[in-house]
């Protein structure tokens, strides 16, 4: 190739290499804002979404408090069940609280307790 086409090429592709490495520095800088946004579109998002579950939640035991209204005595009876199933599952969740502080140890304290642990805790 002629001595002249070469001198020419030349400042093209510098100029070109400058423009590629600029492309990439803006999208550099862009990036981190975009993610941002989208986090913080998404965080709308979930917002809406909570406010949407507790005011269905609210509706909802409106309409059952009219219910129970409507129907004497029913709430009493309703509300001893519940009290009962908290309980319940109160006394459930502190045996398996037991159960994982007895049995999910290390190892060589899991073997230990396997041995030394009276029959009523296997």
């Amino acid at each position: 190739p002629p001595q002249g086409y070469l001198q020419q090429g030349q400042p093209l592709a510098k100029k070109g290499t400058l423009h590629l490495l600029e492309g990439v520095c803006v999208v550099c800088e862009t990036v981190p804002n975009l993610m941002g946004a989208t986090l913080s579109v998404g965080a709308a998002f979930c917002h809406m979404l909570q406010g949407g579950f507790y005011i269905l939640a609210a509706t909802l035991r409106t309409i059952q408090i009219n219910l129970f209204c409507q129907m004497n005595g029913e709430k009493e009876r309703w509300d001893r069940e519940r009290t009962r199933a908290k309980e319940s599952e109160k006394k459930m969740n502190s045996k398996v609280l037991e159960y994982i502080s007895v049995f999910c140890q290390d190892p060589v304290s899991a073997l230990r307790i396997k041995v030394d642990v009276p029959p009523v805790y296997r």
